[in-house]
C-alpha cells in the first residue's frame, strides 16, 4: 500500500493525488463524474462487453461491472493500476491490463503529475529500461467482441482507435472518448484528426450532454 491510502468507505486513491483521490473523499463513492455518467451508461447495454482505456483507479469500471457482462481495464500507470487492482479485483467479470493502449507495440515512460488522471506516458517508443510501460495495440488482444470502449488516455486517443482498427471496423463498438487539445497536441494531433478518423467509419457523434456543442479545449464526445 506504499502507492495509494483507503478511504472511509474502503476505496484505494492514489497518495498525494490532487484530482481524483479528492473526489473520492468528498463524494464517497469511487463512480466518478456523476453529471457525465448517466449519458455514458445509456449507451451500455446488458450484457455488453466493455473496454475502458485509461482506466486510471476505476471510477467508471466501477459503475460499468454492474451493467456489462465483461469490463476489460488498461491502465499503464502503475500507482493508478495498483488501486484498480485493490478495487475491482474481487469482481470476477472485471480484467485488469497493467498496459497501455496505442497504434504500437513497445514500451513506454510513464510521466506522472499531481493529478494522477492527467499522467500521460511519452509517446517515444524505447527499449525496455527499469520503469518503463508495455504498450499495445488492443487489435493485438485480439478481443471476441467489444460493444463499447471508453478512452480517456491523454493524447493517445487516436493511436488507440488506429491501433484497434480491426476491432473497430469488425463490430464498430460504441465509443466514449475524451477531447483535450492540449494532450492532443503533444502528441501532434488535433481533434480533427479524431473527426476525420471516425467519418471515414461511419460514426455519428455528439457532445456527451445533448445541449452542448463539441468546442472549447476540452470535451467529451459519444460515437455512434
Amino acid at each position: 500500500m506504499d502507492s495509494f491510502e483507503l478511504t472511509n468507505e474502503g476505496f484505494a486513491v492514489i497518495k498525494g493525488d490532487t484530482h481524483l483521490a479528492v473526489w473520492v473523499k468528498e463524494h464517497k463513492t469511487l463512480a466518478f463524474d456523476t453529471n457525465a455518467l448517466p449519458y455514458i451508461m445509456e449507451f451500455i447495454k446488458e450484457g455488453d462487453i466493455v473496454v475502458d482505456a485509461g482506466a486510471n483507479i476505476g471510477c467508471y469500471s466501477y459503475a460499468f461491472k454492474d451493467k456489462a457482462k465483461e469490463v476489460i481495464c488498461f491502465e499503464p500507470n502503475p500507482d493508478a493500476f495498483d488501486c484498480l487492482k485493490y478495487n475491482l479485483s474481487k469482481f470476477p467479470n472485471v480484467f485488469l491490463m497493467n498496459v497501455a493502449l496505442g497504434s504500437r507495440v513497445g514500451y513506454v515512460n510513464v510521466v506522472k503529475q499531481a493529478n494522477a488522471g492527467a499522467t500521460f506516458v511519452e509517446y517515444e517508443i524505447v527499449e525496455k529500461p527499469k520503469g518503463c510501460i508495455q504498450i499495445s495495440t488492443l487489435d493485438r488482444f485480439n478481443l471476441p467482441k467489444v460493444d463499447f470502449i471508453k478512452i480517456d488516455v491523454e493524447g493517445f486517443e487516436l493511436a488507440l482507435l488506429q491501433g484497434g482498427i480491426k476491432t473497430i471496423t469488425r463490430d464498430k463498438p460504441k465509443l466514449y472518448i475524451e477531447i483535450n487539445e492540449g494532450t492532443l497536441a503533444r502528441c501532434g494531433v488535433t481533434p480533427k484528426n479524431i473527426f476525420e478518423f471516425l467519418d471515414n467509419l461511419g460514426y455519428q457523434y455528439r457532445n456527451i450532454y445533448p445541449n452542448q456543442k463539441m468546442e472549447g479545449e476540452q470535451y467529451d464526445i459519444i460515437c455512434w
